[in-house]
C-alpha cells in the first residue's frame, strides 16, 4: 500500500566570504578574513538577498588602496528585509589618507534588520541610509566618520552608538526614530 508522507527538511545557505562578493541567496556568511576592496566598479560585498545574516568577525573590510576617491560603498544593502550585520570592521586602508570609498556602508530600501557590534571608520560617511525602516543599530563605533540619514528612516532605534572625530546628519523624512 501507498503512503503520503511528509518530513521536514532544513536546508542551509550562506558560506565563507573569503574575496568581494555579491550575496543573492538567504542564508549566513561568514568573513573568513582580511579583504581589501581592490576594484572601483562598486560596493565590495553587496547584499541583495533578505532573510540574510553576515559576520565580519572583526576581520577588516578595507577600501582600496589607491585610486579616486568616490562613493562607492564598502558595503551595500539593499531592496531587502531581515538582513543582520554584525562584527563588521568597515575602514579605509592606511595607504589612502584617511578616505578611499565614499561610504562604509550604505543601506537602501532595507526593513526589519540590524547592524551591532561594529565599527567604521575613515570614509566620508561611515553609514549611508535612505529609505530604511523599522531598523537597530546597536554597539556600532564611528571612528572619523558620520552617519548620513538622507531619506526617510523611519521607526528605527540607535543605542549605543560611539562617535570619535564624527556625528550623525538628520535630513529629510527621517520620524518616529529612537536615540538613546
Amino acid at each position: 500500500a501507498n503512503k503520503n508522507q511528509t518530513s521536514l527538511r532544513t536546508v542551509t545557505v550562506g558560506g565563507q566570504v573569503t574575496n568581494c562578493t555579491t550575496i543573492s541567496t538567504s542564508g549566513t556568511y561568514t568573513q573568513m578574513n582580511a579583504i581589501n576592496m581592490t576594484n572601483y566598479g562598486g560596493s565590495c560585498i553587496t547584499i541583495t538577498a533578505s532573510d540574510v545574516v553576515y559576520n565580519g568577525q572583526n576581520y577588516l573590510l578595507a577600501g582600496p588602496t589607491n585610486g579616486p576617491t568616490n562613493e562607492q560603498p564598502a558595503m551595500t544593502v539593499q531592496y531587502a528585509r531581515n538582513v543582520t550585520l554584525v562584527n563588521l570592521n568597515v575602514t579605509a586602508d592606511n595607504a589612502c589618507a584617511g578616505s578611499c570609498f565614499g561610504y562604509g556602508i550604505y543601506l537602501t530600501y532595507l526593513n526589519l534588520s540590524t547592524v551591532a557590534n561594529s565599527s567604521v571608520g575613515a570614509s566620508l560617511t561611515g553609514m549611508d541610509l535612505n529609505y530604511v525602516t523599522n531598523m537597530t543599530f546597536y554597539n556600532i563605533s564611528f571612528r572619523n566618520s558620520n552617519v548620513d540619514e538622507e531619506l526617510a528612516t523611519t521607526n528605527s532605534t540607535f543605542t549605543f552608538l560611539d562617535f570619535y572625530n564624527g556625528r550623525i546628519d538628520l535630513d529629510a523624512g527621517g520620524i518616529n526614530n529612537l536615540f538613546t
